[in-house]
């Protein structure tokens, strides 16, 4: 399907205020991905048509609205969510009687890892929606 990109304001002002290499790759990227959604593209929920595009360290923020991509932020991912609901198997050491380290298997590791990525996607996603509103998006 061919998508048509429209941008809000604050993620025309988020490309203005990266370097320009980045900024070049970012819409390189958007422009690949209006053929199908082609690129590191993954649907944040089930339920919602809240998406994000990876490109290196960014992440794109963007909905779909029949054959329009609309696209809230452009963030660079450098932190952690504090909390994740999972069941994991850890395996604690001690050291003097005392609790020192967490050793995971390595698949719980990197469900984890994912997990934090795509809910501070659907977090910062949201927040966009909601700061831009009543904003026009732009072609």
């Amino acid at each position: 399907m061919k998508y048509q990109t429209f941008l809000k304001q604050k993620a025309i002002k988020d490309l203005k205020n990266i370097s320009k290499a980045d900024a070049k790759k970012i819409t390189a990227k958007i422009k690949e991905m209006e053929n199908d959604l082609q690129g590191d593209v993954k649907k944040l929920t089930k339920h919602t048509p809240e998406y994000r595009l990876r490109v290196g360290d960014w992440r794109i923020l963007f909905e779909i609205e029949t054959n329009k991509i609309v696209i809230y932020r452009n963030i660079v991912k450098m932190h952690i969510v504090k909390e994740i609901i999972m069941t994991l198997h850890p395996q604690i050491i001690e050291k003097d009687g005392k609790k020192e380290f967490v050793v995971l298997p390595y698949e719980e590791f990197i469900l984890i890892k994912e997990e934090l990525e795509n809910y501070e996607d659907l977090k910062d996603l949201r927040e966009a929606k909601e700061n831009s509103k009543h904003e026009e998006s732009l072609p």
